[in-house]
């Protein structure tokens, strides 16, 4: 879900399997520009439910969050569940519900603050970094300079979630013709020119 002008998107997800858990997260700005993300994880001692495992992960956002110095943010996850506890604070009688209060402290310093849910197919990106910390104990945070094995998956998700004539509001066409278009762009958005491409954009 495209969030608002201004306000970043945190998704992230969480699997168990075998007593191992793995997670993943990924930070994008409102043209959906991927701004950092990571995953990890390691061994539980009991079988953890999947709700459960992505409360714990939604801590592990919430400190992500603060260490990039999002102040705006927009939480998402697949999980139904989850997302009513935490529209619920204080509301939620459930075990679930307690736990995800205690969590829901660390929001305060946020200026604004935001938990939705999300479509598995948004998931895409989290849900390979999920597998990726259980199977090959993947355990990175990264800023823009993402792993190159995401890369289809992050242009894909930005095609899909965020409409071209969107992104490309506000940038000036400094060349026309009849393959491409080509853009004045921040530095910072080197995969720019590759998402006008893979999302259709040249005749």
């Amino acid at each position: 879900m495209k969030p608002s002008h201004g306000i970043v998107k945190v998704n992230f997800d969480a699997a168990v399997s075998s007593k191992k858990m793995g997670y993943g997260m990924i930070a994008q700005d409102s043209n959906g520009f991927l701004l950092g993300g990571g995953g990890g994880g390691g061994i539980v001692e009991i079988n953890l439910h999947a709700d459960y495992a992505k409360l714990k992960v939604f801590g592990e956002n919430i400190i992500f969050s603060k260490a990039f110095k999002f102040n705006d943010i927009q939480f998402e996850t697949n999980s139904v569940r989850l997302v009513n506890c935490i529209n619920k604070k204080g509301k939620d009688i459930t075990i679930l519900g307690h736990r995800a209060n205690e969590v829901c402290k660390q929001m305060a310093n946020f200026n604004f603050s935001k938990f939705v849910w999300a479509n598995r197919s948004c998931n895409r990106i989290v849900d390979f970094l999920c597998k990726k910390a259980i199977f090959n104990n993947f355990n990175s945070m990264f800023k823009v300079d993402y792993p190159s094995d995401i890369h289809d998956l992050v242009l894909k998700a930005v095609a899909v979630d965020y409409p071209v004539s969107t992104i490309l509001a506000g940038y000036p066409i400094s060349t026309v013709s009849m393959d491409y278009l080509v853009f004045t762009i921040p530095m910072n958005y080197p995969m720019f020119i590759a998402l006008v491409d893979y999302a259709g954009c040249h005749n």
